[in-house]
Formats: C-alpha cells, sequence, structure tokens
C-alpha cells in the first residue's frame, strides 16, 4: 500500500497567502512611524486645476517618512484652487521632493475664537520620495 496523501498536501493558508507588494510595505512603514515636532520652512509650489502657478511659504510642525503638516506663512490665503490629491514640489533647503495634498484646512490663531486663522496643508510624499537626502 502506498500512502499517496503525504505527496500532495496544501493547506488553505499556504495557497490564500499573498506576497506583499512594495505598495503594501510602503503603506505599513507610513502607518507605523512616528511623527516627529519639527519647524523649518520650505516652499510648497504647483499648479491649480484652473491652471495658475502658485508658490506658497511654509513652517512645518510634524514630519514623518511618509508625509507632514505645514502651517502656510500667509495672513489670508487664496486656497480655492488646491484640493485633496493634487501633486505639488515642496522646496526645502536640502532639496526637492514631490509630494501629494491630502488635506487642507484652518484653524483659530487665538484658541479664544479670534477670526483670525491659520491655514494649514497636509502632505503625503510621493513614492520614491523622503526627506532624507
Amino acid at each position: 500500500m502506498t500512502d499517496n496523501a503525504s505527496s500532495s498536501v496544501s493547506t488553505p493558508a499556504a495557497s490564500a497567502a499573498v506576497p506583499a507588494s512594495p505598495l503594501n510595505a510602503q503603506e505599513e512603514l507610513r502607518r507605523r512611524t512616528a511623527r516627529v515636532a519639527t519647524n523649518f520652512t520650505v516652499d510648497i509650489c504647483g499648479q491649480t486645476a484652473t491652471g495658475q502657478n502658485y508658490k506658497y511659504a511654509a513652517v512645518s510642525t510634524v514630519v514623518s517618512p511618509g508625509g507632514a503638516t505645514f502651517v502656510l506663512d500667509c495672513e489670508a490665503c487664496d486656497l480655492e484652487g488646491l484640493r485633496a490629491g493634487q501633486r505639488v514640489s515642496v522646496e526645502t533647503s536640502f532639496g526637492t521632493v514631490k509630494a501629494e495634498i491630502n488635506g487642507l484646512w484652518t484653524e483659530p490663531k487665538n484658541p479664544a475664537g479670534a477670526e483670525a486663522v491659520r491655514f494649514f496643508i497636509g502632505l503625503r510624499l510621493s513614492e520614491g520620495h523622503t526627506w532624507m537626502m
């Protein structure tokens, strides 16, 4: 008698395993890394949906390997042409990186409710780009 059962064993876990793609690994890195408080200046450059070029001076508030949050240096920023998903260039003192806008919002400058606001922009670095030059 021969035992054929041991020659072709297939487990559901082995056949259902999905190899990790570089995108999954990059997203996992972004989720697991801490954000660090920072304070460096940059210029955020891009083009609105209507084709107008813009360049905003900004100061970083927090940075992670996958992105950053910046406060735009303007009293009344015209963010009308900016939107989530838009690609931008971030010009720093140590080089230029490509990124994508993943959020735009305002917060009061004075928590007591003053009408003046600060303009924030959240950026996600494009694949292959890093703050480490």
